[in-house]
């Protein structure tokens, strides 16, 4: 039995590419449902089509 390594990395490379897209999309979605205004503490409000779309993702 024999591996292919360079199929192993592409793999991994994808997922790792892919796994930091949605950490980043899903950080985008909290930092625009934050509160400007106030403090650092995060308050239910109406949020934006653009973190609504972070979310779905």
């Amino acid at each position: 039995m024999k591996i292919d390594w360079a199929a192993l990395g592409s793999v991994f490379g994808v997922s790792l590419v892919a796994t930091v897209a949605l950490v980043g999309l899903f950080s985008l979605g909290i930092v625009g449902l934050r509160d400007r205004r106030g403090g650092p503490h995060l308050r239910v409000r109406a949020a934006p089509p653009p973190c609504l779309w972070c979310f779905a993702q």
